[in-house]
């Protein structure tokens, strides 16, 4: 489907591939530049974690020895994340343990039941893009011991007392980031994108997504396209070069690619993207950074991510249990950063790149704990 639509043809761009030649339109280059005037603010991190408005310190130390399970899958996003919260755990004096449950809902129920059912249970739990309704069950239980169930990335599940504690990526902040990455969309492509938008229905963000980037385009892009493209989770790895290439193929006019499930959802589209001779025409966009999207970035294999802190973001996580622990309100306070060719550098570090600079530090003074 067809969406935002007013058609044009050829290109003005910041760099090879990508972008549509407006034709000289004045509409097109006004959109371009107001575009461009706003996305500057997301181009670098916010200096402190008080600029995010997380600044309320919480009474006392946290008492030790509590023990976190992480509910993970196989997107590397999801795996980084824990990776910081295992971090910021031990800097409290608690553990965090992974229970890996795959990519699919029955492996997410598989999991809940298993910490439901285990002697002695974890003091919290993080579930990652589950919907409610799927683990509404277990989650009640849970949450009926005084166990703390969070989750992010991908639910759009609003915190209640018998469901999830608290949600710290909402729709809403979703829906921010994605307005920040159309603006660079329409002003990287001088005012007329002709957007792909790879959609994986199966979490509903996304579709919360999708529609940010279509009110985006209808407000602040007169002469932008968007169609959209079903894939699976599944699909990520062998199969989706060949889905690009082919969906490429059919759709001439496109010369974005979006996808909100990740850089990973890239893997191999590059090589056969050159072998099908479309490398110079498309440029490969996504919402989420992994490890290897930087580099991709480096290497001009993609154009466009939006970083997702995943070591800053498992710290919050922490930040999150602390403050449920103490009966104090659960704040989403991350960072929109997004990374292209002009702000990535040569040799960037996905650790530590677009982070709060010092936010370990920060995060342990609003705990009262020392190093």
């Amino acid at each position: 489907m067809m969406a935002a639509a007013c058609s044009t043809t050829g290109g003005s761009s910041t760099s090879d591939a990508g972008g549509a030649d407006c034709n000289g339109s004045a509409q097109a280059a006004t959109d371009a530049k107001a575009a461009a005037d706003r996305v500057t603010t997301y181009m670098k991190p916010p200096a402190t974690l008080a600029a995010l408005g997380l600044t309320q310190q919480v009474a006392g130390q946290p008492a030790r020895g509590k023990s976190i399970t992480y509910v993970g899958n196989e997107i590397p996003i999801v795996l980084e994340v824990f990776n910081g919260m295992k971090e910021a755990a031990a800097a409290v004096g608690w553990n965090a343990s992974l229970l890996q449950a795959g990519n699919t809902t029955a492996g997410a129920v598989d999991a809940m039941n298993k910490i439901v059912q285990s002697t002695p249970r974890p003091d919290g739990v993080v579930l990652v893009g589950i919907r409610l309704e799927q683990v509404q069950e277990q989650v009640a239980t849970l949450r009926a011991a005084g166990v703390p169930v969070i989750v992010w990335g991908g639910s759009v599940d609003q915190p209640s007392p018998t469901g999830y504690s608290a949600n710290i990526v909402s729709p809403d902040f979703y829906s921010a980031r994605v307005r920040a990455e159309t603006d660079w969309l329409i002003a990287d492509s001088g005012g007329c994108a002709h957007i792909g938008f790879f959609l994986a229905r199966q979490f509903p963000v996304n579709l919360v997504m999708l529609d940010a980037m279509k009110s985006a385009l209808a407000t602040n892009c007169h002469e932008c396209t968007l169609d959209v493209k079903d894939v699976q989770v599944t699909d990520i790895g062998s199969r989706m070069p060949a889905i690009t290439v082919g969906y490429l193929q059919s759709k001439p006019d496109i010369d974005y690619l979006y996808t909100s499930l990740g850089g990973a959802m890239w893997a191999g589209v590059p090589q056969a993207m050159d072998g099908a001779g479309l490398s110079s025409k498309v440029k490969l966009t996504t919402d989420g950074a992994d490890a290897t999207t930087f580099q991709d970035i480096v290497d001009g294999r993609q154009a466009l991510a939006a970083d997702q802190t995943p070591i800053q973001l498992g710290w919050h996580l922490v930040d999150s249990f602390i403050r449920a622990y103490a009966g104090e309100e659960v704040q989403e306070r991350l960072p929109i950063v997004l990374i292209d060719k002009s702000n990535v550098g040569d040799k960037p570090d996905p650790s530590s790149w677009g982070v709060v600079p010092g936010f370990r530090d920060q995060y342990r003074s609003l705990w009262n704990v020392t190093q």
